[in-house]
């Protein structure tokens, strides 16, 4: 059990040892990396397959020398003048060759998505659709009032009817009539007023001259009284008849009071009110003879051309309630539908899409590779999802500087990119593979010797 254990255990790591090695030959090396891995294992266990293979039969009639010799100048011969393809590989990510952002241009609730995750759609064509309610109010709202404006400015622009003066002159007569019937009144009133006055000035002096005339007679009964002439009947008599004169006195002097109070206050305030009308009515009929002036006219027509601006503001943002696609493409937003009902603001992302009938692919290229790159050259690529299928384009552009591998294994590499038609819509954005880059015919002794004739050139030069 133990030996069967340890057994299992060492064919894993030196299965995981060579995986990782091979890896690393093949993806540096490609087919010269193959062979190397393919000579180190052969000589690492020869011994094994040795015993495995089955021996020949020895064949001693052909001369062993004459015919090694052959071969060896066949190969030496197929090495130098042969000539190959050069291929650079690398690995590829695929991108849309057009990438546009459906955003709202102006905020609002999204009414109505009209397209779901993977629709083919054409330039222009309806992707949501805002709510538009308040926009058309204010529409409404804007034209009712230039609307209005305009109806003005025509009568500014026509001046007053004839019947219209006749009407305001009519006014000014009824205004002055009002007037002289008020100022009619107010004499009346003063006279009036007056005469009051009068009688109540006279009615206080009478009162006071009985009164005085009772106080008299008082004083001389109490005379009379005290001489025991008259009786005391005849003194309450005349002391109940001069309190009677003392409130007579306070009822004149209180009417007085009450007359001169009123001082036709009420009777100024009408004629104000007469004057004042008569001033307005004179105001207007001169406002009507003189014509509509030419600032009102103007300052009408500013007002029409700034509400004509605002309405056409509003007709844009109308417009824009219908979000459309600005390129064809298909949609790549998942669930653009469960966005019914949101909020969105300007410049918010509704969907997605993505030109992939034709798509473009960036190629990492180590940049010891690059300089047998071309724009223009053939490109062969095979994604990872469809490792049957071959894909062809041309190199169409070379980045104009090295990065750093995202692997992050310190290499740098030069990205290139390509342009495949893809109308079964097969590669889709990040897919990933490896392609491979025609560089032209080589002989096959430079494509074994490239690296090694490179390291010396750059790497063994930099010793010396």
């Amino acid at each position: 059990m133990y030996g069967l254990l340890a057994g299992a255990y060492s064919f894993w790591l030196l299965g995981f040892v060579v995986v990782q090695f091979g890896s690393f030959l093949i993806g540096r090396y490609q087919g010269v990396g193959f062979l190397l891995l393919a000579g180190l294992l052969v000589t690492v266990f020869r011994n094994p397959l040795k015993k495995v293979l089955p021996k020949r039969e020895s064949l001693a009639s052909i001369n062993r020398r004459t015919t090694c010799l052959v071969l060896l100048v066949l190969l030496l011969a197929s090495v130098v003048l042969v000539r190959m393809e050069l291929r650079v590989a690398g690995g590829f990510t695929i991108l849309p060759i057009q990438n546009a952002d459906v955003r709202a241009q102006i905020e609002g609730v999204i009414e109505k998505v009209q397209v779901d995750e993977g629709d083919l759609v054409r330039e222009g064509d309806l992707i949501a659709r805002l709510s538009d309610r308040d926009s058309r109010v204010e529409l409404k709202t804007i034209e009712a009032r230039i609307d209005e404006k305009r109806a003005r400015l025509k009568m500014f622009k026509v001046g007053p009817r004839p019947e219209e003066i006749a009407l305001a002159r009519s006014e000014v007569e009824a205004a002055k009539t009002r007037r002289e019937h008020t100022w009619r009144r107010g004499n009346e009133a003063r006279e009036i007023h007056a005469a009051q006055r009068s009688k109540a000035e006279t009615a206080v002096q009478k009162a006071d001259e009985r009164l005085k005339y009772a106080r008299n007679d008082l004083a001389r009964f109490r005379a009379l009284f005290q001489a025991e002439l008259v009786s005391r009947k005849q003194i309450e008599e005349v002391e109940e008849r001069v309190a009677m004169r003392e409130r007579e006195v306070e009822e004149a002097q209180a009417e007085l009071r009450t007359i001169l109070a009123d001082d036709l206050a009420q009777v100024r305030k009408d004629l104000a009110v007469a004057e004042k009308e008569v001033e307005v009515a004179e105001g207007r009929l001169k406002v009507l003879l003189a014509g509509t002036r030419r600032e009102e006219i103007e300052a009408t027509e500013a007002e029409i051309a700034g509400l004509d601006a605002q309405r056409g503001y509003v007709q844009e943002q109308l417009a824009l309630v219908r979000v459309v696609s600005p390129v064809s493409g298909v949609i790549t937003t998942p669930k653009p539908k469960e966005k019914t009902g949101d909020y969105v603001k300007k410049g918010d992302l509704i969907a997605e899409v993505h030109e992939l009938k034709t798509v473009k692919a960036e190629i990492a290229i180590s940049e010891k590779e690059i300089a047998d790159v071309r724009v223009g050259q053939r490109v062969v690529l095979r994604a990872r999802g469809y490792p049957e299928t071959s894909f062809v384009g041309r190199v169409t552009a070379i980045a104009p500087a090295a990065i750093e591998e995202k692997q992050g294994l310190g290499e740098r590499i030069v990205r290139v990119t390509t342009t495949i038609d893809n109308p079964s819509l097969l590669l889709k954005p990040e897919m990933t593979g490896n392609a491979k880059i025609s560089c032209g015919q080589r002989r096959i002794v430079e494509l074994l010797t490239r690296r090694v004739a490179r390291y010396i050139r750059v790497e063994f030069w930099s010793w010396w």
